[in-house]
């Protein structure tokens, strides 16, 4: 567990050296109240009192009680400082791996375990950096120094005093491979009640709606009583070895009385070494205690959760090369493509040529693949058979960026983050003038609307755009895909959520954005698609049909199916 953690340090090195001499001088000045009430006792052992040296002894344990408090504030803030600073670096390393992570990585599971290792994971090793390792390594430095003097004066009982050291050793092995199985499963129970929590805050609406209680929220009441037991059983399986551990560290008097009692009479030790040995030995006793308080901490609080830290900064990152290749044109050529998700094949032997400056539809009932296509051309994740190429060059030659500035894309579901609209449509150009992004406002029939809001284009949008309507959200999304002006647009059925008197506008808005593109849509509505150069027809993951729309029409397959049962839809009324 020890090896585990010295990774946090590895930035903070020079602080965490010069921490570390801090804490030796913090144990030094520690030892020395105990050497002065010493002294005291020897004072009033003589025959006459010196009252000057008793004056000076006193002054001495002040002096000492002032120096070791600033010294006690100096270490505090100098490890609150390295603990902010490993929390922050760490929280920085963590966003910048995620970034570097396939999509993949993150389902249901994986966005409670980060939510988890972000917002708990991070605050514990904070928090142990700050609170916990000062005091347990500073113990530790007691206890080393203090056995030295021990053996110094007297190796008996110096023994006495150190034989309870391996059975405290013994009782927190053993408490640790108790503890071990159970805090496991309670950090396992906290994910998934991490992940519950961020459900029910999603599914509230729905909640309040339909007036459920909260037991009707499955997910979220087992989460919350599987974490509650998981709590329980962990005080439980811990309680009884950790008493023994706290024990053991604490009975080094009770072992030393009767040894030094029969060493005395037998006038094998002076008095005076007899009474250090009482007066230091509670000292030991309880920097032991803090010592073994520490390591118990870093084993059920924070070191499951370096683990889960460590399992995510070893995740496997997307390859990618970091030099610009010369791209020949802009077509999109999938070839003999094979992809498993959740080792589910959701494509199967795909091929298709999507020609410059041309517009290729996909088609099919849910679950088919036809996002999962468009993701692949993003690189969100890689395939595992096959290849797709732009340009002549397969995707994983061309480096993240430029693959990036290749693409616009409108999803179905938007993201908008909480900052101003003009900050949203800017994410596609960060070096667009406002002329530019309003300019993109107006093509995507966004302008009006946001003229109409209190502070226009300053207006703060909320949590994922939650100030704004769906379709309103959706047109500020087209601004940003015109905004970016890239050669390949990427459409998920942009005009889905807007309502009949805008999408005609719209869709001319969008036919202006993808002239002389090279434009793959996934299209629900099959009207809006009637003029593709071609359209793909997909069913589990195969393509079952390819054409244009009179092709596929004359060839009364699966796609004049849906066309049939769409146009019967849209003549249905009341």
């Amino acid at each position: 567990m020890i090896k585990d953690i010295y990774f946090l340090f590895d930035k903070n090195n020079y602080k965490v050296k010069e921490s570390l001499l801090f804490l030796l001088l913090r144990s030094f000045i520690s030892i020395i109240p105990i050497l002065i009430i010493f002294l005291f006792v020897i004072e009033f052992f003589k025959s006459s009192i010196s009252t000057f040296n008793i004056i000076c002894l006193t002054c001495g344990l002040i002096i000492n009680f002032i120096v070791f408090n600033v010294l006690e504030h100096h270490i505090y803030l100098r490890f609150m400082n390295l603990g902010l600073d490993i929390s922050y670096g760490l929280r920085l390393d963590i966003g910048k791996k995620l970034t570097e992570l396939y999509l993949g990585f993150f389902n249901e599971n994986a966005l409670g375990e980060i939510n988890t290792i972000v917002s708990e994971y991070v605050s514990k090793v904070e928090y142990f950096v700050t609170y916990t390792a000062p005091f347990m390594i500073s113990s530790q430095i007691t206890v080393i120094l203090l056995t030295i003097i021990f053996f110094v004066l007297d190796w008996r009982l110096a023994i006495c005093s150190a034989i309870v050291f391996p059975l405290s050793y013994l009782s927190f092995k053993y408490s640790d491979k108790i503890s071990n199985v159970v805090v496991k499963d309670r950090e396992k129970s906290l994910i998934k009640y991490n992940s519950a929590i961020v459900d029910f805050v999603r599914g509230i609406n729905i909640i309040k709606i339909y007036n459920l209680d909260l037991k009707y929220f499955k997910k979220f009441h087992l989460a919350t009583t599987d974490f509650r037991d998981k709590n329980i059983e962990n005080v439980k399986a811990t309680m009884i070895p950790n008493i023994f551990v706290l024990f053991f560290a604490s009975i080094s008097i009770i072992i030393l009385f009767p040894v030094a009692v029969y060493l005395y009479i037998t006038n094998s030790i002076s008095l005076f070494k007899i009474i250090f040995f009482f007066i230091a030995t509670p000292t030991i006793s309880s920097a032991m205690t803090d010592c073994l308080f520490g390591y118990i901490h870093l084993k059920n609080h924070v070191g499951q959760g370096i683990n889960y830290i460590n399992n995510l900064m070893n995740e496997k990152c997307i390859l990618e090369n970091k030099k610009d290749v010369e791209l020949n044109n802009y077509d999109v050529n999938f070839s003999n493509v094979n992809f498993s998700y959740n080792h589910e094949k959701t494509l199967n032997n795909v091929n298709f040529d999507c020609e410059e400056k041309t517009l290729t539809a996909l088609v099919g009932p849910s679950g088919s693949g036809k996002t999962t296509i468009t993701n692949l051309i993003l690189r969100f994740w890689d395939i595992q058979e096959g290849s797709i190429v732009i340009g002549g060059h397969d995707i994983k030659e061309i480096p993240l960026k430029q693959l990036s500035d290749l693409i616009s894309i409108v999803f179905q579901d938007v993201f908008l983050f909480d900052s101003s609209i003009m900050d949203n449509i800017k994410i596609a150009k960060k070096d667009a003038n406002d002329d530019e992004v309003i300019k993109a406002a107006k093509d995507a029939m966004c302008h009006d609307f946001i003229e109409k809001l209190p502070n226009g284009y300053d207006t703060i949008v909320g949590e994922r755009g939650s100030k704004l309507s769906e379709g309103e959200k959706q047109r500020i999304s087209i601004a940003r895909a015109i905004l970016k002006d890239a050669p390949i647009v990427i459409l998920d059925e942009a005009t889905s959520s807007l309502d009949s008197e805008n999408e005609f506008l719209i869709q001319k808005a969008i036919n202006k954005m993808i002239k002389s593109k090279t434009v793959i849509m996934i299209a629900h509505r099959l009207y809006t698609i009637s003029s593709a150069d071609q359209i793909i027809f997909l069913k589990e993951g195969k393509i079952v049909e390819k054409g244009t729309h009179k092709e596929l029409i004359d060839k009364k397959g699966f796609y004049y199916q849906f066309w049939n049962i769409q146009e019967e839809v849209g003549g249905w009324k009341f």
